[in-house]
């Protein structure tokens, strides 16, 4: 620590001051004390108190100096004793050291090329600052950052102060991730075009990698909002044609990770358009990086340790970003951008990556399974939830390559979901594991496997836990699909294969009750938005598959199954109109249904024979079907329309749901009888729903 002597001397000197010339000639001092080496957090803390923060502020801001002085004296003398005190964290955390960034960055701005010494100390301050959460709000809302920027792209600045202005927007960026760039998209920009500029300049040595994590430390910031302008900025070529050359070269270990790292960041914020490139030729990035990486992926996986490849774990992720987002790819787009060669090539390449992941995971089941049921350190758990998300990319596009092995894992995969869940209270495993399930849900094993695990009451849980953000009514103007709404959607797609095809299961798993009284609560809430068709679909579909299969538990004067019905009823009553002119009219599928008819056409047909299977088992649902006015409205529709003016498969669902309707229920059949519903018979060819209209008549 500073001598007690030399302290206690300046502190006395400070007390005693009885003018602002007489504190001046002690700060003097105090500057001298506080610089130097001996001088510890505790005498630091100490001076601090002593000099009176608001002093400095005033020195801080004050224009007025002796006549002769340099305009800057005491603002220099201020910052020299704000730098040292940030060094002591919780003075660099304190309010009133926060409430002077506004001031510190206008220095910055104004500062002259003669006037280093004040800069230097003003990003001092900053930085200090900046290892804080509050300090970085204060960064982000005065517009420090994009400043800070501004001066790392300066190469005729000395190299120390760049360095730490580069240090203290990684530091906003660790604390504050994409909103660092809120205010200022440029900034970003600005910095990324500094990086890609010296990364290129930079000879081909460990120096030239070791600016990889630099970049990558950037990079995981990205703001969407620049995803399409950013592709005219010298940034987004250059990074390409330069890691396109170094890739073609062969590299060690200690350049390889930096190398794949940077890649999969660019991969995964920029998505595979990046590492196509512009023109025919630049894809051969996107050949070369997905081939190597599945390469790495291999080599680190097979034959080695389980200890061997947790060493490798942040490499094996970065590759598994790579090969993750070439699936989708290949499954997507990839079929008109690269030639069939090329799609073959790469097939392969990937098959035999995964081969190796599922061949790691089934070898290593034990020791995974140990990590999911202990505490572990970040960087296994980190390796798990990696095999979980590439493993989900797999299931989600390729389900006839790998079989075998994907069934064996399936139930490691689902407890790391789990476990997930658990631990963290998140679902990011399982909402990448929901496509795989989706497909997987329609084969005997896998389906054993879910039903086995309560996939069924993991997933009513999970779209449980995304409901109030998922029936938020956001109006059709501000509308848009989330992650969220997709995933309850995936779920009921899984769920409803289970229920269709386990039906003995599904009603005496007590997990499928508890999902029908989930959606009997959740579809009443979006009955009737328009904008929300694909939701309600799913929900009221499944809900009849459901209600098939429970229906002996519920009794016909609860207000919940009147809901859902009315709800369902709504969904399956709204999809067709009579669209009518001064020739003929044909009935068509309305407006709003017409957007989306591709991704609603099977449900609504396996809502009508849900509905229909329902009416023997629940005779008092026709009745409410008729109150409704559906059934009538129906058929007044269906009569308006000319023949061949619907089409064949709607008729006969129409029809068959009619028959349903009459022989259940008794009011039906009166209904239909007044409505001269033979006339509508012969032109449309319904001559099962005639008979039977024929045969009640007789009876009457």
């Amino acid at each position: 620590m500073a001598s007690d002597d030399q302290l206690d001397k300046c502190i006395r000197a400070l007390t005693a001051a009885a003018t602002d010339t007489d504190r001046f000639a002690a700060l003097l001092i105090a500057s001298h004390v506080i610089r130097e080496d001996t001088c510890d957090c505790d005498s630091r803390r100490r001076l601090f108190d002593a000099v009176g923060f608001d002093f400095v502020v005033r020195l801080l801001r004050t224009k007025d100096v002796p006549d002769g002085c340099d305009p800057r004296v005491f603002s220099t003398l201020a910052t020299t004793l704000l730098a040292a005190f940030c060094t002591v964290p919780e003075l660099a955390r304190d309010d009133r050291m926060i409430s002077q960034v506004p001031v510190l960055v206008e220095i910055l701005s104004e500062s002259d090329d003669d006037d280093d010494g004040r800069k230097s100390d003003v990003i001092a301050c900053l930085s200090a600052v900046s290892e804080s959460l509050i300090g970085c709000d204060a960064l982000i809302e005065t517009g420090s950052v994009p400043k800070l920027c501004s001066l790392f792209a300066d190469d005729k600045l000395n190299s120390d102060f760049v360095e730490l202005c580069f240090r203290t927007v990684v530091n906003v960026i660790a604390f504050k991730g994409t909103q660092c760039w809120k205010r200022h998209l440029h900034g970003f920009n600005v910095l990324m075009n500094a990086l890609s500029r010296r990364f290129v300049a930079e000879e081909r040595t460990q120096r030239k990698f070791d600016h990889c994590q630099r970049v990558s430390e950037v990079m995981w910031s990205f703001p969407i909002d620049l995803k399409e302008s950013c592709r005219f900025e010298p940034w987004y070529r250059e990074f390409h044609e330069e890691l396109m050359g170094i890739l073609c070269f062969k590299l060690g270990e200690a350049q390889r990770e930096p190398l794949f790292k940077l890649c999969s960041v660019f991969v995964e914020k920029l998505e595979v358009r990046w590492a196509l490139g512009e023109t025919e030729k630049s894809y051969r990035l996107f050949l070369l990086l997905v081939q190597l990486s599945c390469v790495e992926i291999r080599m680190i996986l097979e034959d080695q340790t389980f200890g061997d490849v947790i060493a490798n774990s942040e490499l094996l992720s970065a590759c598994f970003i790579v090969a993750e987002h070439a699936i989708h790819f290949l499954v997507g787009d990839g079929r008109n951008v690269v030639t069939e060669v090329a799609q073959q090539q790469l097939y392969q390449a990937l098959t035999g990556a995964f081969g190796a992941i599922l061949s790691f995971v089934s070898n290593f089941h034990t020791t995974l399974e140990s990590v999911l049921r202990g505490d572990c350190d970040s960087k296994r758990w980190q390796l798990v939830s990696a095999l979980v998300r590439v493993v989900g990319a797999w299931l989600a596009e390729e389900t006839a390559a790998l079989r075998d092995e994907v069934h064996g894992v399936l139930p490691f995969l689902v407890r790391a979901a789990l476990e997930e869940r658990r631990r963290n209270g998140t679902s990011a495993n399982l909402y990448f594991l929901l496509p795989g399930l989706c497909h997987l849900s329609v084969e005997d094993g896998p389906r054993a496997v879910m039903l086995e695990r309560d996939i069924p009451g993991i997933l009513t849980a999970y779209m449980a836990e995304l409901w109030q953000i998922v029936c938020k009514d956001v109006g059709e103007e501000e509308y848009e699909v989330t992650s969220e709404e997709g995933a309850v959607t995936l779920c009921c797609g899984t769920l409803m294969n289970i229920v269709v095809l386990e039906g003995e299961n599904v009603s005496n798993h007590p997990s499928f009750l508890q999902l029908l009284k989930f959606v009997f609560n959740s579809l009443p809430a979006v009955d009737r938005r328009s904008y929300q068709l694909l939701l309600r679909g799913n929900l009221s579909v499944l809900g009849l598959l459901l209600l098939r299969r429970h229906a002996s538990r519920f009794m016909s004067n609860e207000s919940s199954i009147y809901r859902f019905l009315s709800a369902s009823i709504r969904f399956l009553w709204d999809a067709f109109g009579v669209e009518e002119s001064s020739v003929d009219s044909c009935l068509v599928v309305t407006l709003a249904y017409r957007v989306v008819w591709n991704q609603l056409k099977e449900l609504w047909f396996l809502g009508m024979q849900s509905l229909s299977s329902l009416l023997p088992t629940m005779p008092w649902v026709g009745q409410f079907i008729v109150e409704s006015g559906w059934a009538e409205e129906m058929v007044t529709a269906l009569s308006k329309v000319r023949a061949n003016g619907v089409e064949a498969n709607v008729c006969r669902e129409y029809e068959g749901f009619l028959c349903c309707l009459v022989r259940s229920c008794d009011v039906a059949k009166v209904l239909l009888l007044e409505l001269a519903t033979s006339r509508m018979c012969g032109t449309h060819q319904m001559s099962d729903l005639n008979k039977l209209l024929r045969s009640n008549r007789s009876l009457c």
